[in-house]
């Protein structure tokens, strides 16, 4: 039974949009509008897109989670600073929903970056030797 996990689990953070398409899926079911269902389903799928990034950017650059910890802080800073300029009273709990939001946006593009710069980066290595 744990095996069972630790693949779902390895699925999951090696491609986190199956993830993303089982939530939505499932959402869908449950009667859920297709926006409500995909803001669900992004929501479930951050933290696996920045594992993900993480993982696939120690291979390619040592002492990466250092860089990704301080792009969410700065990104968490930002949006403070927005909500704080666009509204008297700030409210964290709508900031940090804007943050996670973002951060899903911005680690699905790293995310994707990366995929395809491992696959340039393989084609580059088999053809030349």
């Amino acid at each position: 039974m744990i095996d069972v996990f630790q693949r779902i689990l390895t699925l999951f953070i090696a491609v986190p949009y199956v993830l993303t398409a089982a939530v939505f899926a499932v959402s869908r079911l449950t009667g859920r509008t297709p926006v409500k269902s995909f803001r669900i389903a992004a929501d479930c799928t951050v933290p696996f897109l920045i594992l993900a990034a993480r993982v696939m950017m120690n291979g390619m650059i040592p002492k990466a989670g250092a860089v990704l910890l301080i792009g969410i802080l700065a990104a968490g800073i930002s949006c403070a600073v927005a909500e704080r300029l666009r509204s008297k009273e700030f409210r964290t709990r709508l900031m940090l929903r804007n943050l996670w939001r973002m951060l899903f946006i911005g680690f699905s593009l790293i995310y994707i970056l990366l995929v395809l710069a491992g696959l340039v980066m393989g084609v580059v290595s088999f053809t030349s030797g």
